[in-house]
């Protein structure tokens, strides 16, 4: 197959891969081309998996194809020769339509992170040349067999190239920490930090919108919160006190600034009788009446205002479904 145009290639490939890909993509209700694609590559899983970004921003798994062949450990590739798969966050540099394994992928191993802690380190001669290709044979690279060789070089043509990005970490960090990986003997100290940057990139994907932003909020809501953020941000503080303590422990814990700002999101989020509640357990707080005695019914009562499917959970999702421009863009 020497000598062809990738626009050759696709033309004797791509019919049948789109047809053994649409389907997928059908079934997993995101339209072909995606808006968006990631391939999560799971080195000791053996696994390529295919995310795709729909319109509305949110990644969906597609299809996990096989690794049929990759050389190597856990851990990241530090210089020419060590056999090993790279590990980090990578973009597709090229197709190659004329591979000796058939077709291919180019990876731009090394990127800038590469460079910069060889450089830290005092690494030369780092290596290149890494491909996702066909065949079953790999040094450093991911073999994928010639069928998933072909879905992958035409989808991440009609997809564009700019428009991929692809992951390679050790383990699947959704069953086991990475950062158990990071502490084995042998691996550079700034293995925890690249495999943090590597979490931070796949809870976007993983990770629904709106899961992005409540989360967002249980760590203050950003950078350029916008007031929904805030609000919620406020809301999230006191009801996580309340679920570990209580509502008067909540209250008592509060500043009287960190209330109101409180009550103000509770009251944005269209739940005035929880609020409500608060004031009155502030009040008695202040008071001398026995919690001890009110403790119990007090926090039922909070619990029928603010859980379940009007609580503060499903009235957040709502405004997000509804009005989702009310809080900050997530960052890509």
């Amino acid at each position: 197959m020497g000598g062809a145009t990738v626009a050759e290639r696709l033309e004797q490939v791509g019919p049948a891969a789109r047809g053994r890909l649409e389907p997928h993509f059908a079934k997993a209700g995101v339209a072909y081309p995606p808006a968006g694609l990631a391939l999560i590559g799971l080195k000791e899983a053996r696994q390529l998996e295919v995310w795709a970004r729909d319109g509305e921003g949110s990644y969906c798994h597609v299809l996990s194809y096989p690794i049929l062949a990759a050389s190597g450990g856990p851990g990241p590739k530090l210089r020419e020769g060590d056999r090993q798969v790279p590990e980090g966050l990578y973009r597709v540099e090229s197709l190659n339509p004329n591979s000796r394994y058939h077709l291919a992928l180019r990876l731009n191993y090394p990127n800038a992170d590469d460079r910069r802690r060889a450089a830290a380190d005092g690494r030369t001669d780092l290596g290149g040349d890494i491909m996702i290709h066909g065949d079953s044979v790999s040094v450093g690279c991911l073999a994928m067999g010639d069928t998933a060789a072909e879905d992958l070089f035409v989808l991440v043509a009609d997809a564009g190239l700019d428009r991929t990005e692809v992951i390679l970490l050790p383990i699947d960090y959704r069953t086991g920490p990475l950062w158990q990986v990071a502490n084995r003997p042998g691996l550079p100290r700034w293995t925890r930090e690249l495999y943090g940057d590597i979490g931070t990139r796949l809870d976007k994907i993983l990770l629904s919108p709106p899961v992005q932003v409540w989360n967002r909020a249980c760590s203050g809501g950003g950078t350029a919160p916008r007031v929904a953020d805030r609000a919620l941000a406020d809301l999230i503080c006191a009801d996580a006190l309340i679920a570990n303590g209580g509502v008067f422990h909540a209250v008592e814990c509060l500043s009287d600034e960190e209330l109101s700002a409180a009550l103000r999101g509770y009251r944005l989020f269209g739940l005035d009788a929880a609020a409500d509640l608060l004031v009155r357990a502030r009040e008695l707080v202040a008071s001398d009446a026995d919690l001890g005695t009110l403790e119990a019914p007090i926090d039922s009562e909070y619990a029928a205002l603010a859980e379940g499917e009007s609580g503060v959970e499903a009235r957040f999702r709502h405004w997000y479904a509804t009005r989702p421009q009310d809080f900050a863009p997530l960052e890509e």
